[in-house]
């Protein structure tokens, strides 16, 4: 099975945050639950929706 970047993928949204909750759980112990829960909120909401309708530049909020 070959493996490669493709472009987001709304059916993979949720997989997606997840592998992000669990990368930043794991790496970003400097950072408090909360603010840990307030970006989890916004990738969940829409971050990942907003960059694609940007023409999947990235952009820093």
């Amino acid at each position: 099975m070959p493996y490669g970047i493709v472009a987001y993928q709304e059916e993979d949204h949720d997989n997606l945050v997840d592998i992000w909750y669990d990368a930043v759980v794991h790496t970003h112990t400097f950072l408090a639950k909360m603010n840990i829960q307030f970006y989890h909120d916004m990738v969940k909401n829409g971050v990942l929706k907003i960059s694609r309708d940007l023409g999947n530049r990235f952009y820093y909020l």
